[in-house]
């Protein structure tokens, strides 16, 4: 799983005054992204007690948390997640995601993909709970 943090990378400064957190720096998605398009833009929000159902589908997705923590799943490594987080799940992998701690998780969410346009977009999977690990 790989889960990129802005408190763990080296801010730059571009257009003279604007500080960047490079999540991934520019171009380096080229190689893994190439052939897909942009499927959708999301801002989205999971509250206490509920779960995204577990789903796949054929994109590259990205969730950057943006408030509240909670766990993100992918196949069978669970991770806990904070705002901050850039989360990448790559296509055709099981995952879901849902808060801990009492509150709600909200994150900015978007996808490269290789699916024809139209229908549903994911398939709902099973799978089994894992362990969290930090």
């Amino acid at each position: 799983m790989e889960i990129r943090s802005r408190d763990n990378v080296s801010a730059i400064v571009e257009h003279e005054q604007v500080t960047v957190h490079e999540l991934m720096p520019r171009w380096s998605a080229e190689e893994l992204t190439r052939g897909t398009y942009i499927e959708f833009i999301d801002d989205f929000e999971i509250s206490a007690g509920a779960k995204a159902e577990a789903h796949h589908h054929n994109t590259h997705e990205w969730y950057f948390v943006l408030e509240g923590e909670g766990v993100v799943q992918i196949e069978q490594e669970a991770r806990a997640v904070k705002p901050g987080d850039l989360i990448y799940i790559p296509p055709n992998a099981p995952h879901t995601i849902w808060p801990t701690g009492g509150g709600s998780i909200r994150a900015f969410c978007f996808a490269a993909s290789y699916q024809e346009p139209g229908g549903k977009g994911y398939t709902p999977a099973d799978l089994a709970e894992v362990p969290v690990s930090t």
